[in-house]
């Protein structure tokens, strides 16, 4: 506390806000609300400062099993998975946006990305309650009859059947002349 005395007779006490009557930053996500099987969707995240002063952190975007990155195998998409991303020095009016893309897999009726911005004053003196959000996201059904790769591969095993059928018809009809 900063004790001050002025020319009136007064004597003022300055000090730092509560950090829960008075949080520095706000956190919000956007996304599309509903998603198809393996089309790619951007997940947009900004972390703005609320004009009180300037904050540091990261943010802390939790991924549900189903929804995997361009980089990553399908089977460690499986489970759930945490990113962090970081915001470094926020100032107290700016804001730091980031994306992340996804692709929602095949199995999931829908997914609820949850994020948090974990930071502190720059001073560090302060740890504030996270600011969080949520994005949920509903699977819309195949249309056009579903995956064209996979009804291009049902085709092909049929063929493949097919032609195995022919070819032993054939040679079974030459043994026998």
């Amino acid at each position: 506390t900063l004790y001050a005395p002025s020319d009136n007779g007064h004597v003022y006490a300055f000090r730092d806000a509560n950090p829960q009557d008075a949080p520095l930053a706000d956190l919000t996500a956007t996304g599309p609300s509903r998603v198809s099987v393996g089309d790619p969707v951007t997940l947009q995240f900004t972390a703005r400062g609320l004009g009180r002063g300037a904050s540091s952190g990261v943010v802390r975007i939790d991924l549900p099993a189903g929804l995997r990155q361009p980089a990553e195998r399908p089977e460690d998409a499986l489970v759930p998975r945490t990113l962090w991303e970081t915001v470094g020095n926020l100032a107290q009016d700016g804001t730091v946006n980031f994306s992340v893309i996804v692709v929602p897999m095949a199995g999931y009726r829908s997914h609820d990305v949850r994020a948090d911005y974990n930071y502190t004053d720059l001073g560090g003196r302060y740890f504030y309650t996270p600011p969080e959000a949520t994005l949920h996201m509903e699977v819309e059904a195949a249309s056009g009859g579903g995956n064209g790769v996979a009804w291009a591969a049902g085709i092909l095993v049929v063929a493949v059947a097919a032609a195995i059928a022919v070819f032993l018809l054939l040679r079974r009809g030459r043994r026998r002349a």
